[in-house]
Parts: structure tokens; sequence; C-alpha cells
């Protein structure tokens, strides 16, 4: 029979044992605890940062990279000068955030200033720019090719709008896909150009000893405008028309603004006279359309009278007329 000291071992080892296994149950416990996996949702957010134009050049070429026109642009008579905006713009969220890069070219006293309305006079707008990637990921190259009219507003301050201190204003606008937009300029002067289309005959065709032409067989000189200042011009001879036999005089050819018969016009003289004929460029063009011939276009009109003797053939001479400053 266990003694009371045996039945005090025997409850100590087994209150032992448990206590053993209580802890080795919370060590297990502990470490499968620190060792459990979790998934953590980590967020942050980005700005879009405003794009920025890193250069505008105004260039004769697409390539750009750099200004061509430090002496002005020259306009091509009668015709288009295609003239280049470009450069390079910029979004450091990168590029492909990048929705847009347009052009307007403008002379910088034009009224509403870049609000004006588009007129090939003054104001070219809303140009969109082909564009192309950059150098990084963040940058685009543009070009933005813009036909200048031969009547464009010149600035030099010597044609009809030519105020000195002004000059033309090329204005690039960026946008990204949050359509913050900004903006950078710059300058180019538009030089001014004379430029007329003058026929290079007069036919009076064949007349007979004595006539004279009248308002309804005199010939028709019209002037054509193609630059952009108003112009002027002089007429002279320096010798009489010569005939297979005989001459007819300096003074037996006349010249007119309106359509009149020989004797109501100005006698040819072998000294310039100006003619005062005023050819205007276009100045209404509001509608971006082509020119006015009515502010483009102006005519002179010839008559001669034929002496009644003394000469027979075939009769030329020459005629000098000379675009002046209007």
């Amino acid at each position: 029979m266990a003694t009371a000291d045996q039945n005090k071992n025997s409850l100590t080892w087994v209150l032992g044992g448990a206590l053993v296994l209580i802890g080795i149950f919370v060590i297990v416990g502990m470490v499968l605890r620190r060792s459990q996996a979790d998934d953590v949702e980590t967020t942050t957010t980005v700005p879009n940062v405003d794009p920025t134009i890193s250069s505008v050049y105004i260039s004769s070429s697409a390539d750009g990279g750099a200004d061509s026109f430090g002496s002005g642009i020259n306009l091509t008579t009668g015709g288009t000068k295609t003239i280049h905006v470009n450069g390079v713009v910029e979004d450091l969220n990168g590029a492909a955030d990048i929705t847009n890069v347009n052009v307007m070219l403008y002379r910088s006293d034009v009224s509403g200033g870049a609000a004006c309305t588009d007129d090939n006079n003054d104001c070219y707008k809303n140009w969109t720019c082909d564009t192309a990637a950059g150098s990084t990921s963040n940058r685009l190259t543009y070009n933005c090719p813009i036909a200048l009219q031969y009547y464009t507003d010149s600035t030099d301050g010597s044609g009809p709008n030519g105020v000195a201190g002004t000059n033309w204003i090329a204005r690039v606008a960026v946008t990204d896909g949050s359509a913050t937009t900004t903006n950078s300029t710059n300058t180019v002067e538009v030089n001014t150009s004379m430029a007329l289309t003058i026929p290079t005959t007069i036919q009076y065709g064949s007349l007979a000893l004595g006539a004279e032409t009248t308002d309804s067989n005199n010939q028709e000189m019209s002037i054509v405008q193609n630059g952009n200042k108003v112009t002027d011009v002089e007429v002279s001879t320096a010798a009489a028309m010569t005939c297979a036999r005989g001459t007819i005089p300096i003074a037996n050819q006349e010249w007119s603004l309106t359509d009149v018969s020989y004797g109501s016009g100005t006698d040819l003289s072998s000294s310039a006279a100006d003619t005062n004929i005023g050819i205007n460029t276009n100045v209404d063009d509001s509608d971006g359309s082509a020119t006015n011939p009515s502010d483009g276009t102006r005519s002179i009109y010839w008559n001669i009278a034929i002496p009644s003797s003394g000469i027979e053939g075939s009769c030329t001479g020459t005629t000098v007329i000379t675009a002046i400053a209007g």
C-alpha cells in the first residue's frame, strides 16, 4: 500500500509533466503565430505634372532645331510661304499623357491678341502639330507647318500694317490627359514685299490711218497685286513707236485709270509719271478665303491716235511700267 510520501511524489511528477506540456504548447503556439503570412495593402497617389514646352523655333525646315528667319520672313510672290514652328514638349508623367500640341501665329498688335479671329492677314489659328517620340519616354518633338499667304501683314515698318515695334508671335500650346495646358511663345518679323503681275504687251491691233481708239476698243491692262504692300506704278517710254515706215509720236499714246476714249486720258511721256493707281493688298480676309479681286486688281486703259499720213506696216515700241511704293 502506497505511503503518503509516495502519493505526494507521484502528484508532483504529474503536475510537473503537465506544466511541461503546457509550456510546450505555448511555445509551439507562439512559433506558429509568428510564422503566419498576412497580405498588407500599400497605396500612394502621384499627382499630375503640368506638361512643359522645352523649345519653340520658327524655322524654314521641318527638322527645326534653330530659328531660320533672323532677317525676317520673305513671303512667296502670289503664293504661300510654308514656315515651321517646332521644338520639344515634355511631360514627366510620360509623353503618352500628352494629348495635343497646336500653334497659332498672330500679329502682336492684332485686335484680341491670342483671341483674334482667324484671318490670313493677321491671325493664323489652331494649326495642329505632328508629334514624334523624343529622346526619352517623357519627351515629344513637334512640328507645325503654317502656310502664310503672300498678303500676310508685314511688321518691318514699311508695309500697310508694318508698324515699327510690332512682330508676329508664334504661340505653342500643349495639353495633357488631365486637360492641363501650358503655353510658350517665340517671335519673328514678316517683311514687306512689292510684287505686281503686269501684262507684257499692249496690242492695239490693226488701225487705219487717222484712227483713234475709243472706250469700245482701247486696251485694258489689268495689274494684279502679288505682295503685301499698297503699290503704285509709274509709266513712261524712251522713244516713239517705230513702224515699217514712219513713227508714231510718244504723246499719241494716252493712259487713264477709267475706261475712256482717246483725248480724255493723259499723254504718255519720256518722263516717268505716277499713275496713283494704288493697287491694294487683300485687306478683308476674315473668312479665310482667297484674295478679293476688288482689293488686289486694278486696270490702266490705253488709247492711241494713228497719224493720218506717213506711216505704214507693223509698229512697235516699249512702254516702261515701274512699281513704286503707294
